[in-house]
């Protein structure tokens, strides 16, 4: 492990792996995959709006239905602007409850400084997708 590995106190470890274990297993492929965002001419999926000053704002939710959104913002020349060139929202990455165990973002107890996932936790999301996936795990020697 190298020394800029951050670790999990094992406070965080345990709320970290009950929100795995909790959490949809929509939410965790976007998390281990990243989201699948619709192509810009689906019309069915994206809202395309053109503002007052002639730029553009395309809006698509993930495909995955995890609930973020994210914004793209071309200015009129085609460049994404400087000011927001792309913005996640994650205001309906939220279940009706509140519940922090069945949200996209994880809990702050879950948290480690320096952002984003540790390798520690991308093994756990991936231990807990191959364990929800059990059913149709074959043996290597398994021909069917």
């Amino acid at each position: 492990m190298s020394q800029l590995e951050v670790l999990m106190t094992p406070a965080q470890r345990e709320e970290f792996t009950r929100w795995v274990q909790n959490v949809s297993l929509t939410i965790l492929k976007c998390r281990d995959q990243q989201h699948d965002f619709p192509d810009w001419d689906d019309h069915k999926r994206n809202k395309v709006r053109r503002q007052r000053n002639g730029s553009f704002v395309i809006r698509a939710a993930c495909k995955r239905k995890c609930g973020v959104v994210r914004n793209r913002f071309v200015g009129t020349d085609g460049y994404l602007t400087r000011s927001n060139k792309l913005s996640m929202d994650y205001s309906q990455a939220m279940p009706a409850n509140r519940d922090p165990l069945k949200g996209y973002l994880m809990p702050d107890g879950a948290r480690t400084h320096g952002g984003g996932f540790t390798r520690e936790q991308r093994a756990l999301i991936r231990l807990e997708i191959i364990a929800r996936l059990g059913e149709w795990i074959t043996d290597e020697d398994d021909d069917g």
